[in-house]
């Protein structure tokens, strides 16, 4: 837990290594306090010590900035959309087949948005591309 709110941390203002040490160990004795069996104090600062190294020495502007580029081309990010998309219809596919069924007995597409609750131009859409 520590070490994922690190990454995300240091880069709210890249602080010195003293500053960013103390907020490192106090996070990992504020996890360490919920703990049924807490870890010892040294144990925590060796913990939070060992984070903030790799965390200061490897997470630098430069590093998340290329790591971005790397990251978050066109054809990674299309990719990424497509998967969500199919998978976001996927979910709706019970629901597509209610309101065509509907649809067939009359129902209006106000009615059945309201009944399934989505909105009326999506009923529209699933009537027109059956």
């Amino acid at each position: 837990m520590t070490r994922k709110w690190a990454y995300r941390a240091i880069r709210q203002g890249w602080p010195a290594f003293s500053q960013w040490l103390d907020a490192v160990i106090q996070r990992v004795e504020m996890y360490n306090a919920s703990l049924p069996v807490p870890l010892s104090p040294p144990e925590c600062r060796a913990i939070g010590k060992s984070i903030a190294k790799y965390t200061h020495r490897n997470f630098t502007p430069e590093s998340f900035a290329q790591y971005v580029a790397d990251t978050h081309t066109p054809e990674i990010q299309a990719k990424r959309g497509r998967k969500g998309g199919i998978a976001k219809g996927e979910a709706y596919d019970d629901k597509r087949f209610m309101a065509l069924c509907m649809l067939e007995n009359g129902y209006s597409q106000k009615a059945i948005a309201a009944m399934l609750n989505v909105h009326r131009n999506t009923i529209r859409n699933w009537a027109m591309h059956k």
